[in-house]
């Protein structure tokens, strides 16, 4: 005959697997339930070929663009209908302005693009480059840069960033860092706000 001391062991030990397996399940179940965050993409977007026909180029003509933070990088990216080849004279290029606002402050960042290659005119720090198709211009801020240059922090999780716009100018002289000739651009404004460190299409970070 089986000790009671044996038979109670068992069932407290048969009530814990039990319990655990019951757990496992009801965890399960919950995570199955939970809705899946789709990643944002496109928070700004704009028709194709409604630039400015000054400067009848595809390069010119903004088609969307995006911003995505996570804990340590702030990226946002600019993208156009053709590849971003310019072909103005000497120092003109162009000029790429984004904009948004957060922290109770409006943000914009500036980048020239032309025969000299890619520079960061907020002199934030910023790495920028080109995708490699050429149709996505691409900034990205350490978020310990951002606070230098903006002197506010973005907080992931908290910090809502609305207002978020792009705009390009063409004929912009590098050294004097204006437009020397209306020569058109294009602009988008977004109508969607995005909360810093919401999954995004593009990948924060250098």
């Amino acid at each position: 005959m089986t000790p009671p001391c044996s038979r109670t062991a068992r069932a407290v030990l048969t009530g814990a697997l039990l319990l655990g397996a019951v757990g496992t399940v009801t965890e399960a179940s919950a995570a199955a339930r939970r809705p899946v965050v789709k990643p944002v993409c496109n928070l700004v977007t704009d028709p194709t070929g409604d630039y400015d026909k000054t400067f009848a180029k595809p390069s010119t003509d903004i088609v969307s663009a995006d911003i995505a933070i996570d804990a340590k990088a702030l990226t946002w990216v600019v993208r156009t209908a053709g590849p971003i080849t310019d072909t103005e004279p000497a120092r003109l290029g162009r000029q790429w302005l984004f904009r948004f606002t957060a922290v109770g402050k409006s943000h914009t960042f500036s980048v020239h693009s032309g025969a000299i290659g890619l520079r960061d005119q907020s002199n934030a720090g910023a790495k920028v480059s080109l995708d490699s198709t050429g149709r996505e211009l691409r900034y990205t801020l350490t978020l310990a840069q951002f606070l230098a240059y903006a002197k506010v922090a973005i907080t992931p999780g908290k910090s809502v960033l609305t207002g978020i716009s792009a705009y390009l100018a063409v004929g912009v002289d590098y050294a004097m860092n204006q437009a020397q000739v209306p020569n058109g651009g294009d602009s988008a404004a977004g109508k969607s706000s995005y909360l810093a460190g919401r999954a995004s299409c593009v990948k924060p970070g250098v």
